[in-house]
């Protein structure tokens, strides 16, 4: 104090006054510190606000009389303590607080607290959405791992303090991505990559990927041999021509993915089959053929043949007229007997294949009349059909003099004999590979007839 309590004090005798100097406590828990001349100093309790008051005793010498001081402490705002937080969560998902940031704040003065709401950015690119009542949600920057802070403030509605929220966010083991591949190969061909399944593969969190090797049947029966390292071999199966899928799995170590590669087998072109032929005919007469050249010969892709129209000179000097479908006139040399051969060209349009036509020329003193030394009758009394098949073929023969067939695949291997009746021989191809096969069927005189088939 800087004005005694004597200030206002009196004594009629105009005595010196004094009061009893000394440390006492206040009604309310307040310290006062008194001297004799009236002045004093006065602590109230911490955090005291209200009224407090002392009895004090003042003194002439001989008598004394006694006086209250009243203190009014009256209320002084503090700011509020806010605390430092800490949350932790998972990489690439959103954090929705449960726990208000105001729960380990406080205030001495007992105010209600807030905290100053919006949307902010944090110290690492994340986001947070901030309530006036301490909840929040935040979005950490996608794919961002590691510490993460937020300052925030807290007030009591006159005066604020600040505090840190720190979010730890932990990696996340995330699986890769697998994309689709695409490739061609020409059929019935090999294909080693020189490019890798993964090439085109990613993995957010950079873990080191492979594929689970194997080797695998694709979705039209070929087969792919499949390396760690997305490396492989594909082998179409025999003859397919199209796309084929077949669908592989890549993986992190943990998590895997799958993608599917795609393969375009493209269409090669074969060369046509040309088998030979053989007629049989009198000296000095026209021959006007009754089959095409084209009639026994094969493609094994479908395409349509034509041969060499023109006309030509014969092995024996005779004359043939060819037109392109395989039709014919044959003119021996005069007085010419004996075997006669041409060589005619077999195309696709794009591919050949040469045959050769055999002419008997006989006397007309040497023909015999039987129909058993007759190439013509031979081959015009064997039909096979179809060409192409899937299931199963038929050779109808019209005459008891083929007994049987002989059939060989396309490379020559011999396959099998089968028993043939007049009439219609129905061959089931279960346990054929699919490809080309020729089919032979001989008669007693020394001739064969030829046909393909593709199965």
């Amino acid at each position: 104090a800087t004005v005694s309590l004597l200030k206002n004090d009196s004594d009629v005798d105009g005595d010196a006054l004094t009061v009893t100097a000394g440390t006492f406590s206040t009604t309310k828990g307040g310290t006062i510190v008194l001297k004799a001349d009236g002045l004093f100093s006065y602590t109230p309790k911490a955090d005291f606000t209200g009224e407090d008051t002392f009895t004090y005793t003042v003194s002439d010498g001989s008598l004394t009389s006694t006086a209250i001081l009243t203190i009014t402490v009256s209320n002084v705002n503090v700011a509020p303590v806010a605390a430092n937080d800490k949350i932790s969560m998972p990489e690439n998902t959103v954090f929705n607080a449960t726990v208000s940031l105001l729960k380990n704040d406080s205030d001495v003065d007992g105010d209600a607290l807030t905290v100053t709401a919006g949307t902010f950015s944090t110290t690492k690119g994340g986001t947070i959405v901030l309530k006036a009542d301490g909840l929040f949600s935040y979005t950490p920057k996608a794919d961002f791992t590691g510490e993460d802070t937020f300052t925030y403030t807290v007030s009591d509605g006159s005066l604020t303090s600040t505090a840190i929220l720190t979010i730890t966010v932990s990696n996340v083991n995330v699986a890769p991505v697998a994309a689709n591949d695409q490739i061609s190969t020409p059929e019935n061909t090999i294909l080693y990559s020189t490019i890798s399944l993964l090439a085109n593969d990613y993995d957010t969190d950079a873990d080191i990927l492979s594929t689970i090797a194997g080797t695998y049947t694709t979705n039209k029966n070929g087969s792919l041999n499949l390396n760690s390292d997305g490396s492989y071999i594909y082998v179409p199966k025999s003859d397919f021509t199209g796309e084929d899928t077949v669908t592989y799995t890549i993986t992190d170590g943990k998590l895997t993915a799958k993608a599917t590669l795609i393969i375009t087998v493209t269409k090669v072109n074969h060369a046509p089959e040309a088998v030979n032929d053989a007629i049989s005919m009198v000296e000095n007469t026209v021959f006007n053929s009754v089959q095409s050249l084209i009639e026994n010969d094969f493609d094994y892709d479908g395409d349509l043949l034509s041969t060499n129209e023109g006309t030509f000179e014969t092995n024996h000097r005779g004359t043939i007229i060819l037109k392109a479908d395989g039709s014919y006139t044959y003119t021996p040399k005069k007085n010419f007997t004996g075997e006669d051969t041409f060589t005619y060209s077999l195309s696709d349009g794009s591919l050949t294949d040469i045959g050769t036509l055999t002419i008997t020329v006989r006397d007309n003193g040497d023909l015999d009349e039987s129909i058993g030394l007759n190439p013509v009758f031979a081959d015009i009394n064997v039909n096979l059909y179809p060409t192409k098949v899937t299931d199963d073929f038929t050779i109808e023969i019209n005459s008891s003099l083929f007994t049987y067939c002989n059939i060989y695949s396309s490379n020559g291997q011999f396959i099998g004999k089968f028993d043939l009746n007049p009439g219609k021989n129905t061959f089931n191809t279960n346990g054929f590979a699919s490809g080309l096969y020729l089919i032979q069927i001989p008669y007693s005189q020394g001739v064969i007839v030829k046909r393909m088939v593709k199965i």
